[in-house]
């Protein structure tokens, strides 16, 4: 269902960011946020789109919004590929001509969404595309960098794309053999199509509020468990933890690239809250625990980690036998 309207008196674009959590919704927002594309960001700061910012009210007061944090992942995390500079792979035509932004929200009751555009305009309804197509979301246009999606209330959510046609591109096959069927984005002559798609794309993650049973099985509390809460900054201590869960709050943390934490075998649930941004790595071992889990709305990041890195070599890359890894582990690394 399409709808073509102009709600410009909905566009409440306030100067700070505004969050929200009570019982219909919940937003959250990172301050120490850095705008980059192109490059790894500082450790303790969080990647924000450069293409897109998400607002989201509720159906009942569609022009109070509120602000989501839209977060952006870039191929490789900026960092290139060490250890791999003498071999292609998959990720070749997409390093620095390619985004993956995401936003999340918490809800009880149908919602507004609001896209807007950074860079680039839309001039119609017609030009964003939400995927699942079968969803049918009712779409409105605000302004020439604004739309509004309808997303009904669910009780297990909705994780869909949303697609601007000003952001689309065509991957084609060059069909050369020197070396064979490289991609390009460049047409004409005998190159093959091989799929249209954004160059930075969206997606939102409309997650219900829990209640009951589901809130309990998926969020700990003081019932739960012997609770462990890190504090935001630098963790490389999680090896030593003996409580049974591990409960990041809404913050930044970061473990470095040669750190990951193989947890102590007490340790049986790790939790995510909305908010939480953890770069590292978490693994349980295979000894004690039949049955842990990791829950929560909150991201866990590997971009600090060199690019498909074998922790069984010490957080390396494979080498090829012809040259050495530059950014090589002393043996004794706190791993």
């Amino acid at each position: 269902m399409l709808v073509l309207l102009n709600f410009l008196f909905f566009n409440q674009l306030a100067s700070a960011q505004q969050t929200v959590d009570n019982a219909s919704l919940k937003t959250w927002w990172h301050n120490n946020f850095e705008i980059n594309s192109t490059t790894p960001v500082a450790q303790e700061k969080v990647r924000r789109s450069s293409f897109y910012d998400v607002k989201v009210s509720t159906e009942a007061a569609p022009a109070t919004n509120y602000d989501a944090f839209v977060y952006m992942s870039i191929p490789r995390s900026g960092k290139g590929k060490p250890g791999y500079e003498r071999e292609e792979d998959g990720a070749e035509f997409v390093a620095g001509k390619l985004t993956m932004s995401w936003s999340s929200f918490l809800y009880s009751e149908a919602a507004w969404v609001t896209v807007t555009l950074r860079e680039g305009t839309v001039s119609s309804v017609d030009d964003v595309v939400i995927r699942p197509t079968k969803l049918n979301f009712v779409k409105v246009l605000v302004d020439n960098k604004t739309i509004r999606i309808k997303v009904p209330f669910s009780t297990s959510g909705y994780r869909f794309s949303v697609e601007f046609a000003s952001q689309l591109y065509t991957a084609y096959n060059d069909m050369g053999s020197n070396p064979p069927g490289v991609l390009t984005d460049v047409g004409g002559g005998n190159h093959r199509a091989i799929h249209t798609e954004p160059r930075n794309s969206l997606l939102i993650f409309a997650e219900p509020k829990l209640t009951g049973e589901k809130l309990t099985r998926t969020t700990p509390n003081e019932t739960s468990g012997s609770i462990y809460y890190p504090e935001p900054g630098e963790v490389r201590n999680l090896n030593n933890v003996n409580q049974s869960i591990i409960y990041f709050r809404p913050g930044t943390y970061y473990m470095g690239w040669n750190y990951h934490a193989l947890l102590n075998e007490n340790v049986r649930w790790v939790y995510f809250a909305p908010g939480a941004y953890v770069k590292g790595a978490i693994r349980f071992p295979a000894t004690k625990q039949t049955q842990y889990k990791i829950t929560g709305y909150g991201v866990l990041s590997g971009e600090q980690y060199i690019y498909e890195a074998d922790t069984k070599k010490w957080l390396q890359p494979p080498q090829p036998k012809q040259f050495r890894l530059s950014h090589q582990l002393r043996e004794d690394a706190a791993i």
